[in-house]
């Protein structure tokens, strides 16, 4: 497993949006093989474990860091993130609905 993904899913579980951004410079300014899998492993790993202001740090990330190709072959994660949250005590599904679904379906 990459080291920089173990890095960050440390971060993500304990909710550390400081070592979190750090991960994801790193990661947009190396030129690591497949952005688009480390971002949605990321991601959905945030949806498990940390709260919504980590999920909204992702998805302004999803939008500064990525190219248009990247962010359309991602778009659908953000629907199945939902579903990844209902486990999640950090997180209600309505405040998902309410401020990171409508963002998408537009």
């Amino acid at each position: 497993m990459n080291p920089l993904i173990k890095d960050a899913k440390k971060s993500l579980r304990t909710s550390d949006l400081h070592e979190l951004n750090s991960c994801v410079k790193s990661l947009y300014s190396m030129e690591y093989g497949n952005n688009v899998y480390t971002f949605k492993t990321l991601f959905l790993e945030a949806c498990r474990y940390s709260n919504m202001e980590v999920i909204i740090y992702l998805v302004q990330a999803y939008f500064d860091g990525l190219s248009v190709i990247e962010q359309i072959s991602l778009r659908q994660m953000f629907i199945y993130g939902k579903y990844r949250t209902f486990n999640n005590i950090h997180i209600d599904s309505r405040g998902y609905n309410d401020n990171i679904l409508p963002i998408f379906r537009a």
